[in-house]
């Protein structure tokens, strides 16, 4: 914290406070760029294009490789997506017996999907139904 009155006031204190800020920023960004060239170093002894996204709780706790690339996500997704509607319904933003519209063009073609299996012209599930399809069937 700055000093309010003139009489304390050490005009070196802002300099001070810019190279602490600079120093701090660029320990934390060599400790990301460090994490960056480990993976790196991983992925580049493979035969294959890897895409990798860490997300922190903090903004300056994220990294990505390969991040303008779409990957097929398949079973990947479906924990977390799964997690994040429960909270909702703990926050009391959703409810389990909601009902969801699933349209005919949102049931993608090629990839294994039993809702599509059992409503291959689209449906109205509720979010329990849809959580249950989610967390409990296995693509393989």
């Amino acid at each position: 914290m700055l000093p309010t009155s003139k009489k304390n006031y050490n005009k070196k204190t802002p300099l001070t406070i810019l190279i602490l800020l600079i120093f701090l920023g660029q320990g934390y960004s060599q400790e990301i760029e460090t994490l960056r060239q480990k993976i790196d170093s991983i992925i580049n002894t493979k035969k294959a294009i890897v895409g990798v996204a860490i997300n922190g709780n903090k903004v300056k706790d994220t990294l990505s490789i390969n991040n303008q690339r779409h990957f097929p996500m398949q079973s990947v997704f479906k924990f977390p997506i799964s997690l994040t509607i429960l909270t909702e319904i703990d926050k009391d933003n959703f409810s389990l017996d909601q009902k969801n519209n699933i349209k005919k063009s949102e049931l993608l073609p090629g990839l294994w999907s039993p809702i599509r299996k059992k409503y291959p012209e689209g449906g109205i599930l509720t979010i329990a139904e849809i959580l249950e399809y989610t967390v409990t069937f296995r693509c393989f």
